[in-house]
């Protein structure tokens, strides 16, 4: 368990510097090993996410996913937009 504590904060304090993650905590319990809260930015929002220690590896992995979600809810949104849009102007009798 230590070692896997010791591999987590390194990663941590590697994300930290590259600027990946903007600030982190560690949470050590005993009985079901360590907890990592870690905050990031998506479009200048903080975000945050928690994982294990032992998926400490997988954080990159884990802001990348939130990421790509992000842009799918906008893209979502920018297509739902544009629908009501379409929609407004085919009630007035108006073409676009």
């Amino acid at each position: 368990m230590e070692g896997i504590m010791i591999k987590a904060v390194r990663n941590l304090v590697s994300l930290k510097k590259q600027k990946i993650i903007t600030g982190y905590s560690i949470r050590d319990e005993e009985e079901d090993g360590g907890e990592i809260e870690f905050k990031f930015r998506i479009n200048g929002c903080e975000e945050k996410d928690r994982c294990e220690a032992e998926e400490s590896g997988n954080i990159i992995s884990m802001i990348e996913e939130a990421e790509n979600q992000y842009w799918e809810n906008i893209a979502d949104e920018e297509k739902y937009k544009q629908q009501l849009e379409s929609d407004y102007w085919a009630v007035q009798g108006v073409k676009i």
